[in-house]
């Protein structure tokens, strides 16, 4: 199977472009934070940094690291979202939380052009590398929650125009039936639950091949 690129030109760029790129992206990024979240402001006047001062990539040793800790302390502290929030609440349009394995769950609000551009931008490159077309219809055996995995992978989908089957909500023996009368040709999840389908598929009498 032939894998294409989303953006060949970026994809196959020489190491000093990309160098060149990541500078110019994380000095932006770095500027922005600085100026929209007083959590961020104070980290860097602490460790003496500020956005100017990245002249190369050998200066992000100076950027401190934010730690989960420290994110969950302050949405503690400054309920609902902290003050590392880089945008005013109301322009939110979406929410999600981590799923609070390690401790407290960690919650995120995106805007418009977080969850309509960027996320699904991302997404974009795995589903060229996964070599998923347009003419692909995806079957998501999940229920949709806070999480965010499964919102991204789908909005990246709709973004390039797949077709779309949810399959939360259903036993596994209802999602094997639905993937075949939807005729779906891509199913995403965790490499144990899709083994587990297989194996519901092989009691059900149905052949996957």
């Amino acid at each position: 199977m032939e894998i294409k690129m989303y953006k060949p030109d970026l994809e196959t760029a020489p190491r000093e472009k990309i160098e060149g790129l990541q500078l110019e992206f994380f000095r932006k990024q770095m500027r922005y934070v600085y100026e929209r979240s007083p959590a961020y402001k104070r980290k860097f006047d602490e460790a003496g940094v500020k956005p100017e001062d990245i002249k190369d990539l050998s200066d992000l040793k100076k950027v401190p690291f934010t730690t989960k800790e420290e994110l969950r302390k302050s949405q503690g502290q400054n309920p609902l979202w902290g003050d590392f929030l880089c945008i005013p609440p109301e322009e939110g349009v979406r929410v999600f939380q981590t799923s609070g394995t390690t401790g407290i769950p960690v919650r995120s609000l995106l805007n418009k052009n977080d969850w309509f551009k960027w996320y699904p931008e991302q997404f974009m490159y795995y589903l060229y590398g996964y070599g998923i077309e347009k003419s692909d219809i995806l079957f998501v055996p999940f229920n949709y929650g806070l999480y965010l995995a499964w919102w991204g992978f789908q909005a990246a989908c709709e973004h390039f125009g797949v077709l779309i089957v949810p399959g939360g909500g259903q036993s596994s023996e209802d999602r094997i039936r639905n993937i075949f009368e939807f005729g779906a040709t891509v199913v995403c999840g965790t490499p144990t639950y899709i083994i587990y389908l297989a194996e519901v598929a092989k009691r059900m009498g149905v052949n996957l091949a």
